[in-house]
């Protein structure tokens, strides 16, 4: 395998200047688009700091648009689960402008699913991917162009979220939260079907403790696009700027030979010295967070084991609620080796979640729910979203559609009618 040329490009005079730039580098538009050219964003959730700047899309789009027609460009992605992708396009009204730029939008949970193997660890049964994609980017990868637009920003529980965790985003919802535990294994399978031809990381801000803390303090301006042909070594050099060692990922990737992880054989434009330069090192594993957890939950956290890509996320989520917010005071219970005299003083309701604390404390909390005064939820999988957001409702008493609808900034009636939408249009997404 050659050694890649990985280019960081500080952004300067306009966007549209700056992005051409980067594909110059790697020989011109021309050279890498061809046939139907499918864009795909990072769009997580409703908050600008979160996804692909619109700038940036909007700048690819007319980079693309000069050597291939609009007609045949889709911008894609499949948001967060339980959100309707239509929402999150909303966002500063990022689907009427890629409409006016003259480009489709492909909500992919919409899209007609189509059923293959990936033959992994983590995907090891037929997966349902959108046909469309399979059809373009599989069976005739090589007439077509798949562009990779991911955002800057590290992740509490793979380290980063960049060109090869964006890919995350083509699976649905149920997919999506399947064998979450193995997200590594998980979006390292997907990118041996799903190989991106170009990968440009909007770096205009980077983002940490992604996807969980999403808040003004911990963006930070950045003003770079980071880009490349080889997603593992833009992920490499996006991780080096970040700060974060040990991306297990990355390894793995390297591993199965779909990209080069060795710093040292990566070439980084216009220089090595750029990643000092620009270098912001975050702390950005759950417990580096500094928030208090909410004082209306207590956590009641294994001694033994907590699995980094499982139950630990969780952390994040607790701390990360607004803590005016009222609810039923509840305690979650996560992880391996826990000393039952302490639940004992805990009157509940307990969330207790994911295999090691369900399988440790089944006798336990039996024996707790006979009298008949102790609630006690399950979430039988390590991080199953779906279960804990409803187990969390259920046990603070909330109203999980005013919850869910008051979270996002685009009028509630507005939201509604678009998730109505996205269902009626055979949206393939997981409901609260």
């Amino acid at each position: 395998m050659a050694n890649p040329t990985v280019y960081v490009k500080r952004i300067e005079g306009s966007m549209v200047d700056s992005v051409k730039e980067c594909f110059d580098r790697f020989g011109g538009a021309s050279k890498i688009c061809k046939g139907k050219v499918f864009i795909k964003i990072n769009g997580t959730t409703a908050s600008k700091d979160a996804i692909t700047d619109p700038e940036v899309l909007l700048a690819v789009v007319e980079v693309v648009k000069g050597v291939i027609p609009a007609e045949n460009i889709y911008v894609m992605d499949n948001s967060a689960v339980t959100l309707p992708t239509r929402i999150v396009f909303e966002t500063g009204k990022l689907a009427k402008r890629i409409k006016k730029a003259g480009v489709n939008v492909l909500f992919l949970d919409e899209q007609k699913p189509v059923m293959v193997e990936f033959k992994g660890v983590a995907l090891d049964k037929p997966i349902p991917v959108p046909e469309i994609l399979y059809e373009h980017l599989v069976k005739h990868k090589g007439e077509n162009t798949y562009l990779n637009l991911p955002k800057l920003k590290a992740h509490i529980m793979c380290g980063v979220t960049l060109s090869i965790k964006n890919q995350h985003g083509l699976l649905y919802d149920q997919e999506k939260v399947y064998h979450h535990n193995l997200i590594d294994e998980k979006i390292v399978e997907i990118l041996g079907m799903f190989k991106p031809d170009f990968n440009i990381i909007d770096g205009t801000t980077a983002m940490n403790f992604g996807p969980t803390m999403i808040r003004k303090e911990y963006v930070k301006p950045m003003g770079l696009l980071i880009c490349g042909q080889d997603p593992v070594a833009v992920d490499t050099i996006g991780a080096q700027i970040l700060g974060i060692q040990g991306v297990k990922h990355l390894k793995m990737a390297a591993e199965k030979g779909l990209g080069i992880n060795d710093p040292a054989k990566i070439a980084v434009l216009p220089g090595p010295e750029i990643i000092e330069e620009y270098k912001v090192n975050f702390d950005h594993d759950v417990d580096k967070i500094q928030l208090d957890f909410h004082p209306l939950v207590t956590m009641f956290k294994g001694s033994e084991k907590v699995c980094k890509t499982g139950c630990l996320s969780i952390e994040g989520g607790i701390k990360g609620l607004d803590k005016k917010m009222k609810f039923r005071p509840f305690a979650v219970v996560y992880g391996k080796g826990h000393n039952t005299d302490d639940l004992d003083k805990h009157p509940g309701p307990f969330i207790v979640n994911g295999s090691c604390a369900g399988e440790e404390l089944k006798d336990y909390f039996d024996k707790r729910r006979a009298d008949g005064n102790t609630k006690v939820i399950f979430c039988t999988e390590c991080l199953d979203l779906v279960q804990m957001y409803n187990a969390l409702y259920d046990a603070g008493k909330i109203n999980k559609f005013l919850a869910k609808w008051l979270t996002l900034k685009i009028f509630p009636l507005k939201t509604a009618w678009l998730a109505r939408t996205a269902r009626k249009n055979g949206g393939n997404f997981m409901m609260l």
